[in-house]
């Protein structure tokens, strides 16, 4: 594997680990959330992430590597508005490390595939940022930041 191809599935990894991470913690919040609506909404969101896993893994080992995920326990949090500020940072470390992977792209296929998921993050970010300002009663930032 050459220099540049090593460099993309080092990225597609950490970007891997992110949605793997995303996975479990949204189950997990969903379960734990007493809101059916707002645990139904972090389900999707989880069944998303649970896709675009399952699609670095199948482009991390097209390029010659294999996915090496590791899970951290995830945090305890105290209130639903907790759960939904971390879920957008995790949302927002997933959109820039895309960035990162696509400034590294060159294949086409790949970057629309990954220009796919980024949107879905944009979404995700969107839906979450929503879903605070609902729990909130003030609007998040621009940005979507918290």
């Amino acid at each position: 594997m050459d220099d540049a191809t090593q460099q993309l599935v080092s990225l597609l990894s950490e970007a891997g680990q992110l949605e793997y991470r995303a996975v479990i913690h949204y189950s997990r919040y969903a379960q734990e959330i007493e809101d059916p609506e707002l645990a139904r909404d972090l389900r999707e969101i989880g069944q998303m992430e649970v896709r675009h896993s399952h699609q670095l893994m199948g482009i991390i080992i097209a390029l010659g590597g294999l996915p090496e995920w590791e899970l951290p326990p995830p945090p305890w949090f105290a209130s639903v508005e907790d759960i939904i500020r971390s879920s957008l940072e995790g949302e927002q470390r997933a959109l820039q490390q895309y960035d990162r992977c696509l400034e590294v792209a060159t294949d086409p296929e790949l970057r629309e595939r990954l220009e796919r998921i980024k949107r879905d993050e944009h979404c995700h970010i969107e839906r979450l940022t929503q879903l605070l300002e609902n729990l909130t009663g003030k609007q998040a930032p621009a940005d979507g930041a918290a």
